[in-house]
């Protein structure tokens, strides 16, 4: 089966609902997306750690030195609290990398020039298949911590837009920089990548815990296996692991009792909801209910979506700690919902209107 949730019916709507500023304004950044070199994870400039410029790397983030000792171990955790050396290491050049992908995939599909395309496969070409550059299939060492000979389960959040990318990477339009044979060798990588996700002891611990991390545990695993081309093992994963977790996450009325504790507690609250939009709509793909599905209190996820929309739209005042402003992943939760679950369009304008840049 094809993973494409955006199939040529979704693009064909798209052109006729999107209004001219908003294909405007995509084309416009698909442009300047142009002139931006390729990106990959030997391209960093600190040392790699490990002895391997291939590995992907990446220090924890809201881990700090400890400043009562004399060199700074055991670090500390900061919850919230961002630790600069995090963006000198390859989680922001990744980051880029999905946005990027996604960004010329539907600027091919939405305006039809194979120059998006031929770009976003350049882009993938270099960050995961060409031998020079190519990232090694796994995170062994995302999200370290000074002190620890490896990375931190906690690590497997980095590649969260793994979904984002599969995505567009199953809709991107063949051409001379992207052929069938490329697409192939992108999924021998994520076959290898899969591998070792259901097998490595930090993937395996990350898929025990109950905050966002779970969630998105499961959408990278559903995105991979049906990138893969194996719907059974995705639906399989959905109903073991993923409907068990809606009795964990959400309490009667919608709340998300493992992200209202956090210091940035709505924006995880619409973080770890994003993870499940994804989730709804992948099964969906799999003719499998999630969205609509109530858990032991008879919560919902839409239910859990609805309750957050007063506090992103300014109606209503968030009374859990929230330290910073909420960053700009409203949209990305408000889009997904959009397209495949219900419509939200005027919501929508309205979160667009209001939402605080991200700090």
């Amino acid at each position: 089966m094809s993973f494409s949730l955006c199939n040529e019916e979704y693009w064909t709507r798209k052109r006729k609902d999107l209004p001219p500023e908003y294909l405007a304004e995509l084309f416009a950044e698909a442009d300047r997306i142009l002139e931006e070199p390729e990106l990959s994870v030997t391209f960093k400039t600190v040392p790699s750690l490990t002895g391997n410029p291939h590995d992907y790397v990446s220090p924890s983030k809201y881990d700090w030195p400890n400043p009562d000792t004399p060199d700074g171990l055991p670090w500390i955790k900061r919850d919230g609290v961002t630790n600069p050396n995090y963006a000198k290491y390859d989680f922001p050049p990744l980051l880029k990398l999905c946005h990027a992908t996604g960004i010329l995939t539907a600027a091919a599909r939405l305006s039809g020039k194979n120059v998006y395309a031929e770009k976003a496969g350049k882009f993938l070409k270099c960050w995961f298949l060409q031998p020079e550059t190519a990232m090694t299939p796994h995170l062994n060492f995302a999200q370290f911590v000074p002190g620890r000979p490896e990375g931190s389960s906690w690590g497997l959040i980095d590649s969260n837009m793994f979904c984002e990318l599969l995505e567009a990477a199953a809709a991107l339009p063949f051409s001379a920089e992207w052929t069938p044979a490329d697409r192939e060798a992108l999924k021998h990588w994520f076959t290898d990548y899969f591998f070792w996700y259901i097998s490595n002891p930090l993937p395996i611990k990350e898929e025990k815990v109950f905050s966002n991390h779970a969630t998105w545990y499961d959408a990278q695993f559903v995105a991979i296996a049906m990138f893969l081309e194996q719907p059974d093992l995705a639906r399989r994963h959905l109903r073991e692991k993923t409907i068990p977790r809606l009795s964990i996450q959400f309490l009667y009325n919608g709340l998300q009792p493992f992200e209202i504790t956090r210091t940035l507690s709505l924006s995880y609250s619409v973080f770890n909801l994003e993870g499940w939009s994804k989730l709804a709509a992948y099964a969906r793909k799999l003719d499998m209910e999630l969205w609509q599905l109530p858990n032991e209190e008879q919560a919902t996820l839409q239910q859990a979506f609805h309750l957050l929309l007063p506090y992103l739209t300014g109606k209503a005042k968030w009374e859990f700690l929230q330290i910073k402003p909420v960053p700009l992943s409203p949209p990305r939760l408000f889009s997904m919902v959009n397209d495949f679950l219900e419509p939200v369009a005027g919501p929508f304008r309205e979160l667009l209107a209001c939402v605080a840049p991200a700090n």
